[in-house]
């Protein structure tokens, strides 16, 4: 159970970070992951990139100007606020999946609206694609281990499947 929420939490990290979190748009690895040791191990915790590098990094992946840069920052920066109001007093550890889920769904609704009337036409699409492949890549992971990277996750090493 607490790797089924840790899975769910992480989702919701992604979705907040919007291509800029572990993986960037287009695939590419990006920083601030939760691999801390060998085997996928969770020693070095999550670092969310604040909104200017989320911002900086969409600018690079997207092709957007800097009047766009500056308007997705904003967007962040008011996401973040927020979310912290959202979550003021709550542990993420005891939150229901049903409650992530309705909030990542609120965040994705909120950057899908903003991204919108902040992107081109191509810039949006390539967004969008981004974030179907990566959201398709984190169920994969999860039905296959919780979100677990490299060995040392579950059913892996002696005897493991």
């Amino acid at each position: 159970m607490k790797k089924l929420t840790l899975a769910i939490f992480l989702a919701l990290a992604a979705c907040a970070a919007m291509a800029q979190g572990q993986t960037g748009v287009g695939g590419k690895q990006g920083g601030g992951g939760m691999r801390g040791g060998p085997g996928g191990q969770r020693g070095g915790g999550f670092k969310m990139p604040t909104p200017a590098e989320r911002a900086q990094r969409m600018q690079k992946e997207l092709g957007l100007n800097p009047a766009q840069t500056k308007k997705v920052e904003a967007h962040y920066t008011k996401q973040g606020e927020e979310m912290k109001k959202e979550m003021k007093g709550k542990d993420f550890r005891s939150m229901s999946r049903e409650d992530m889920g309705k909030m990542r769904d609120k965040m994705m609704k909120s950057n899908q609206a903003a991204f919108k009337g902040i992107f081109t036409k191509d810039q949006y699409a390539k967004w969008d694609k981004a974030q179907k492949e990566r959201q398709a890549k984190m169920m994969e992971r999860m039905k296959n281990g919780g979100g677990q990277r490299g060995p040392g996750g579950p059913g892996k090493g002696k005897g493991g499947a």
